[in-house]
């Protein structure tokens, strides 16, 4: 961005400056100190946190500022509940980033900013993130005791996604404690409220019905899991998720084993291995004559 040319304040060049791959950081600075009008601070920040979401996996360090410009904002307005947002989106991106400490701190910041702002709905969502670090920080008392507290939030607010996204986290903390007949019984619970949302809910299906396979299977319910494990693959075949089918199989192949089924099981892992290979040689770069 050239400082000395004029540069006029808009939507168009808000998102341009702010999603630059080589950013001006005084500049943006200088920007966002300014406070925006409330309407298009709102929009500006909807497209921020939209765009946060989206490099989660892909960029986790994009999402991380992202979450900073958006607490930019609001602390430019004096508005702590954006302030809040922008918070826990850098929380959630410190966890992608594997900084569970800084990440841990991160959500707690913005949980207590959102309480101080009379958002209780906020301060729930914080607590979802959470989870996910409990289990490596050893705080998986506290964790759970406010996923139940969130959980009744969520429930009074009418909000079925955010209580689906609850349970299957909490799910999986049980799964790690080794308390699987819990966790069968959460993702249980989060797959009855996955069912009721129609579409939105379809994109929970594969990976509900993969951790209750693998739940079922620790709790030795062979049938189960494979019953599980079946409707798991044939909600990622339909999706062409190559890699879910290939930990499917192995899942399978495993199982077979435990059954003493040893051709299936030599069958399954065969399908693996040729799977893989496909899968992985398309990705690799092709050299031709140069």
């Amino acid at each position: 961005m050239n400082l000395s040319a004029p540069f006029v304040l808009n939507d168009r060049t808000l998102r341009s400056l702010l999603s630059a791959e080589e950013r001006d950081d005084p500049l943006i600075a200088q920007v966002l100190s300014v406070p925006l009008p409330a309407a298009d601070a709102d929009a500006l920040i909807q497209w921020l946190k939209q765009e946060a979401d989206a490099a989660w996996y892909r960029d986790p360090r994009r999402t991380l500022d992202y979450g900073g410009f958006i607490e930019q904002i609001g602390a430019a307005r004096g508005d702590t509940r954006q302030m809040a947002l922008g918070l826990m989106t850098q929380g959630d991106a410190l966890r992608f980033l594997h900084r569970v400490t800084d990440a841990w701190a991160k959500l707690e910041q913005a949980g207590s900013a959102f309480l101080s702002a009379g958002d209780q709905f906020g301060w729930a969502r914080t607590r979802i993130g959470r989870l996910g670090l409990s289990t490596e920080l050893g705080f998986v008392e506290i964790a759970l005791r406010d996923a139940e507290a969130a959980r009744n939030i969520f429930t009074a607010h009418g909000d079925q996604e955010m209580t689906l996204r609850l349970d299957l986290n909490t799910a999986v903390v049980y799964d790690l404690m080794g308390d699987h007949a819990q966790a069968l019984a959460r993702y249980e619970a989060a797959l009855a409220v996955a069912l009721t949302l129609g579409e939105r809910g379809q994109r929970y299906l594969p990976i509900l019905h993969t951790n209750m396979g693998y739940a079922a299977n620790f709790l030795g319910d062979l049938r189960r899991a494979l019953a599980y494990y079946g409707q798991a693959k044939t909600y990622m075949l339909a999706a062409g998720e190559t890699s879910g089918i290939i930990n499917i199989d192995l899942a399978l192949a495993y199982v077979a084993l435990g059954q003493g089924r040893y051709q299936r099981a030599l069958k399954l892992l065969h399908d693996v291995i040729e799977r893989a290979e496909g899968h992985f040689l398309k990705k690799l770069p092709s050299h031709g004559a140069r």
